[in-house]
């Protein structure tokens, strides 16, 4: 087993209250902190710079005009997973980072997930929509012809064949409410881990000039490179690895 990346990941609720709003708040907070970290920025706030996150939703019904469970938001070594725990509305913290073009919001496949945070947006700011020139889609960046689940995409960037642990055998098909998401064993680190996918087969596409096919990297020096960037921006205190079996062929992505 490969000695992945470190991330620390951030569960907290849509919940209104005090308690639920300082959590969540700290939680995006470190993730903003992480983005200017990674360009050179200050502290808080929206970063000075462009930055980019990767983004995924869970319980997602977008394509039809609904929201979603559960939303995660990604930078190299600091995941937040909002659950929608307390009613269908996203926090005003995660639709600020959706709202601002100062972030690149990073999917795979993005119909469905655009249209479940639009779903909240539009609803609760006005009519407000993610930006398109603020959203990119690595399933449609990968040249390889046809529709492509992350892990094939992942392995489309970094040139080996990698797997993640399956939906449909843990039988989280079955979990239809944000509380059972976070309750089922497993699922949250999986949620987090689907997010820090998406921002790391972008972030390799990002370091090696656009080059789909790894541009000669090899996959250990590839990863290598990714823990020596996020160690040298100050590594992620209290974390856990979340891509603990990210390897070559046939192996969980987490654990």
């Amino acid at each position: 087993m490969m000695d992945c990346a470190k991330v620390s990941v951030h569960l907290c609720s849509n919940g209104r209250g005090l308690e639920d709003t300082e959590r969540r708040k700290e939680a995006y907070g470190n993730l903003v902190d992480n983005l200017h970290r990674e360009k050179g920025g200050g502290s808080r706030g929206m970063p000075a710079v462009h930055s980019y996150v990767g983004v995924d939703c869970e319980g997602n019904d977008g394509q039809s005009g609904g929201g979603c469970l559960m939303v995660q938001v990604s930078t190299g070594n600091t995941a937040v997973v909002e659950a929608m725990t307390e009613g269908d509305w996203m926090s005003e913290e995660c639709m600020d980072i959706m709202e601002t073009t100062e972030i690149t919001k990073v999917f795979c496949d993005a119909k469905g997930d655009v249209g479940a945070i639009d779903y909240y947006m539009s609803r609760d700011r006005g009519g407000a929509r993610i930006k398109q020139g603020s959203v990119m889609d690595i399933q449609k960046m990968c040249p390889l012809g046809k529709r492509l689940g992350l892990a094939a995409v992942v392995g489309g960037a970094c040139g080996f064949k990698v797997s993640k642990q399956s939906f449909k055998k843990n039988r989280w098909w079955m979990l239809k409410s944000a509380r059972q998401m976070v309750e089922a064993s497993g699922f949250v680190k999986y949620a987090a881990a689907d997010a820090w996918g998406t921002w790391a087969a972008y972030w390799m596409q990002d370091k090696m000039g656009g080059k789909w096919e790894g541009g000669g990297t090899g996959y250990e020096e590839w990863l290598s490179s990714l823990r020596e960037d996020i160690h040298n921006k100050g590594g992620a205190g209290g974390s856990f690895e979340i891509y603990d079996n990210y390897r070559r062929g046939g192996a969980a992505l987490t654990s």
